[in-house]
């Protein structure tokens, strides 16, 4: 029974989810864990690191912006007017 004990102990430190930078060593929060996910490397940062910029992400964000296409969505134009 003892060893049991001591592999459920060793298990449940594997657990703790601690900051994806290298030099950040913060154990994460319950809410860390939900909410700081870098969306482009897959990553769990803390608050601190959460930003790309901040922790940085090896994503290439000028490959994925396309100018023409952001500008269509971003167009601030008015719907027609039906006449009656």
């Amino acid at each position: 029974m003892a060893s049991s004990s001591s592999t459920m102990a060793s298990s449940s430190t594997t657990n703790k989810v601690c900051c994806g930078l290298k030099t950040c060593y913060k154990k994460l929060t319950f809410m860390e864990k939900n909410t700081c996910l870098c969306n482009k490397c897959n990553t769990h940062f803390c608050t601190a690191h959460r930003i790309p910029e901040t922790h940085l992400c090896k994503y290439d964000f000028t490959k994925d912006f396309n100018k023409e296409k952001f500008i269509e969505n971003n167009k601030c134009v008015a719907e027609k007017v039906v006449k009656i």
